[in-house]
């Protein structure tokens, strides 16, 4: 069982609240549509639900060591990327068989989808565990300071897409751009390290143990989700 940090209680409680109202946003947007009523609870439901399997997988350990890879660590470490891939391999299918669950996505403004995130700005936590050499400095500085600056910017662009402010729309897709690699950094990173093709003096085996694991398992396929549907919103011209 992994110990937890009493700091790694702020990440637990992110994601909860994010969940929290992303669910509430998403029934609060379908309000006006009495038949996608169910279908937005539903998938507020699962929001919630998933957040709860992102923190609870925080009392188990995926790997034996924090800083390092051993040998045996395969079966562990695709479990854990399963996992990652699992709530947006869960919503594609559903989006792509539901016509409802589709309906009620393209309902979510897009100021919605980029205010939620303002949780990034405990990408803090990040940065703090690459200073403890928990992380690779590379992975824990550009990871925690670029969640921090889409966490600080967010609100912002989010006003100026409500207001309907000049520029605002091509912030919003810099905005969502710019998240989105900065995503990928971390994951190719964690990749590349494990498979040997980076080796670091330090392995990202972090990503395994709390807090790291409820962010890959929550937090990371959520933004995921969230900048992918904002950029296909403002490649269809919607607010």
């Amino acid at each position: 069982m992994a110990s937890t940090h009493p700091s790694d209680i702020l990440v637990f409680a992110a994601a909860a609240l994010t969940a929290l109202i992303a669910a509430q946003s998403v029934r609060h947007v379908s309000s006006g549509r009495p038949e996608l009523a169910a279908t937005a609870r539903w998938l507020g439901v699962g929001l919630v639900a998933w957040s709860a399997v992102a923190i609870l997988a925080a009392t188990i350990s995926f790997f034996p060591q924090k800083t390092t890879f051993v040998d045996g660590d395969l079966p562990s470490f695709l479990a854990l990327n399963t996992l990652i891939m699992m709530l947006p391999g869960i919503f594609v299918v559903a989006a792509l068989a539901s016509e409802r669950v589709r309906a009620v996505a393209w309902l979510v403004p897009a100021y919605a989808l980029i205010g939620i995130h303002v949780y990034r700005l405990g990408g803090g936590a990040i940065v703090q565990l690459g200073l403890e050499g928990l992380l690779p400095p590379y992975m824990a500085y550009t990871t925690g300071f670029g969640d921090m600056i889409v966490g600080a910017t967010a609100l912002p662009i989010a006003v100026g897409m409500y207001r309907g402010w000049r520029g605002a729309r091509i912030a919003a897709g810099a905005w969502a751009a710019f998240g989105l690699l900065e995503f990928t950094n971390a994951v190719v990173a964690v990749q590349l390290s494990f498979f040997g093709v980076l080796q670091p003096d330090i392995a990202p085996a972090m990503v395994g143990f709390p807090p790291m694991s409820t962010i890959s398992l929550f937090q990371l396929p959520f933004g995921v989700m969230t900048h992918i549907w904002l950029l296909m919103r403002l490649r269809r011209g919607l607010a």
